[in-house]
């Protein structure tokens, strides 16, 4: 049974340029080092354009199981690079504006 985690959040107005430019950063790093995040089967980030929060940004990412997720947690809390970026990206969110969920293949 598959499991994607949902967070949503929007960016402060200030750092929208530089959010995008970090994200591009992170994916080509998470590109380079496969096997620090080979347990996501898929990974999205999406603007939403219409409905709630327009302009929110959207990312799911999804694991063949909770096990592979929390093994990437794991792993994850001890890469500096990781930490790193999980430290700028949330200084460009808006605080209140963060949504987090869990999803599971229902059929």
């Amino acid at each position: 049974m598959s499991v994607s985690m949902v967070e949503t959040w929007v960016v402060k107005p200030e750092y929208d340029i530089e959010h995008k430019q970090l994200w591009k950063e992170f994916l080509e790093y998470m590109r380079k080092n496969p096997e620090l995040f080979k347990e996501i089967k898929s990974m999205n980030l999406y603007s939403q354009t219409f409905g709630n929060v327009s302009g929110a940004i959207v990312q799911v990412v999804e694991f063949e199981s909770w096990a592979e997720k929390e093994n990437l947690d794991k792993r994850l809390k001890n890469s500096t690079e990781c930490i790193k970026f999980h430290e700028e990206l949330m200084q460009m969110k808006v605080v209140g504006s963060i949504s987090m969920g869990a999803w599971e293949t229902y059929i």
